[in-house]
């Protein structure tokens, strides 16, 4: 659980101080507008959201960053081992907020990001 949330936290946190937002309230107000868009339950957000991250390139690159870095198989399941290893490797995870630094440059596409990782998160998609 720790390890879940250390990542997790690490990619939303670096996302919204950008903006000074409270984490909490960021995080909260994607999840709801994702699912209020889309008329999504849970279960179909990741989806929704990984239709949304190979329409939007810039979004599509964060996608990939994370599934070249983190593990991340078809946009929903994590790889348990490649997690271990961003924890012990920080030159992954600064890799991972340099793509996010270098290709989410707008507003909305922040807050898609931060869809994908707090709605993986709260589906509890890390094994």
């Amino acid at each position: 659980m720790a390890l879940k949330l250390f990542v997790c936290l690490s990619l939303v946190a670096f996302a919204a101080a950008a903006d000074n937002i409270p984490l909490d309230e960021t995080a909260q107000k994607v999840v709801d507008e994702c699912k209020q868009k889309y008329n999504v339950t849970d279960e179909q957000a990741i989806e929704v959201t990984r239709k949304s991250a190979e329409a939007t390139p810039e979004i599509k690159d964060f996608f990939l960053c994370v599934t070249q870095n983190l593990g991340m198989f078809d946009g929903v399941n994590w790889n348990a081992e490649a997690i271990k290893n961003v924890v012990k490797e920080d030159e992954k995870m600064k890799y991972v907020e340099e793509c996010m630094e270098k290709d989410v440059k707008t507003m909305e596409a922040r807050e898609r990001s931060l869809a994908l990782v707090v709605c993986c998160m709260e589906k509890d998609a890390f094994l």
